[in-house]
């Protein structure tokens, strides 16, 4: 009996480890799962223009570890940590681009690459999904498909007091 009441003891732990790291709050305090994490690679746009948002590492200029939420409505949502961006690019852009601007950057190519690995659907009338960058600003995004393929869009940055841009 001892040894019966340890192993459901043992079992009762183990299960509410497991449910701790899978649960969390978002941004706005829904309940939410944890889906995985991705890297993306970001190119600072220059003078010279080029792909901004292709996620192979050659020539790129930032790097960024990417957490992946699904809230309890059923939304994907991003997140990204000061601590887990990297600049590993030599471009001289990288030295003058504000913190505003490379948020929306990584925000941008996060969400491609969460449509392109499947954590995002795209729809005809437009798949809602957000970007929580470390300032705890949230970069609101549309999905959509269309006859030339999936279109991303940004529709706003908002703060707990509401729209900034």
């Amino acid at each position: 009996m001892r040894v019966l009441l340890s192993c459901f003891a043992a079992v009762l732990l183990l299960s509410a480890s497991g449910w701790a790291q899978t649960e969390s709050m978002t941004s706005s305090g829904a309940a939410a799962t944890y889906k995985g994490t991705m890297t993306v690679y970001v190119d600072v746009p220059s003078s010279s223009g080029g792909d901004t948002y292709n996620t192979a590492p050659k020539g790129k200029d930032i790097i960024s570890e990417i957490t992946i939420w699904a809230t309890s409505t059923g939304q994907m949502q991003y997140s990204f940590s000061k601590s887990g961006i990297k600049f590993i690019g030599t471009d001289p852009s990288v030295q003058n681009i504000s913190s505003s601007d490379l948020y929306n950057l990584i925000a941008q190519a996060a969400v491609e690459q969460g449509v392109a690995m499947g954590y995002n659907y795209c729809g005809s009338t437009g798949t809602q999904t957000r970007v929580v960058d470390p300032e705890s600003l949230s970069h609101n995004f549309s999905i959509r498909c269309s006859s030339t393929g999936t279109v991303v869009t940004q529709t706003s940055v908002t703060s707990s007091t509401g729209t900034i841009q």
